[in-house]
């Protein structure tokens, strides 16, 4: 099943720490077409259950990726502007857990939460796990995958695209292909990207060639991340 088919977490509201309602009203926990609307987004966006609420990021103690975090904020407060302007970002780092994927997963869903007034119940979004998306793709030719349907209806169009753990393993033609042509013609639309990687610019040229470098790299705001692995730390 490509969507999760979990109701709605009441006690996880969206909007519970800015909902106008809630301060007039008071909340019943009765149904709210806001939450029920941006849960909709975030599985359209092939977020999962795990991925939507309680994302918590803070640098490490020592004020290490301080400076990062900030700007990701900047970012965060201004995705309109972002996504929008049709703008890139690069995020890696050589250390895992530190925060990378739960960044652009947050990116987008507050892309999300910003449209929610204007949107249809669409795609605005899609978070796509490359390495689940090769595992689809090769398994797509033997047996025909919802998800890969899904994502080829959707990826060109969206105006927010998360690629996660970009350069996690070095492309055949044919992958590189799919990719490069995906990635081509998102920008060639003027749409926007976050690419999220635990190889840094150098490498990712290694991995994936001088066209995918180009278009990924070139084009970005790149952020490193140095501080540690939070997972790691029980964080």
């Amino acid at each position: 099943m490509l969507f999760d088919e979990e109701e709605p977490n009441k006690e996880e509201c969206w909007f519970k720490h800015n909902c106008k309602r809630k301060e007039q009203l008071g909340c019943d926990n009765s149904f709210c077409i806001l939450n029920y609307k941006m849960n909709e987004l975030t599985k359209l966006a092939l977020l999962s259950n795990k991925d939507k609420y309680g994302i918590s990021l803070v640098p490490d103690a020592d004020g290490t990726d301080k400076d990062k975090f900030l700007e990701l904020k900047d970012i965060q407060v201004n995705i309109k502007d972002f996504v929008n302007q049709g703008k890139n970002l690069f995020i890696y780092s050589n250390i895992t857990g530190n925060g990378k994927s739960a960044w652009a997963k947050k990116l987008l869903i507050s892309w999300l939460q910003s449209i929610i007034f204007e949107s249809d119940f669409e795609s605005r979004g899609l978070y796509i796990s490359l390495p689940r998306f090769f595992t689809e793709l090769r398994n797509n030719i033997n047996q025909k995958s919802e998800y890969i349907e899904y994502v080829n209806e959707y990826i060109t169009k969206v105006d927010l695209v998360i690629w996660d753990e970009i350069g996690i393993k070095n492309l055949n033609n044919w992958e590189h292909e799919i990719i490069l042509n995906f990635v081509n013609l998102r920008m060639e639309n003027n749409k926007a990207n976050i690419f999220t990687s635990n190889m840094d610019p150098e490498q990712i040229r290694q991995a994936l060639g001088d066209r995918l470098y180009s278009r990924i790299i070139q084009t970005c705001k790149v952020i490193e991340f140095k501080g540690k692995d939070k997972r790691a730390l029980g964080k």
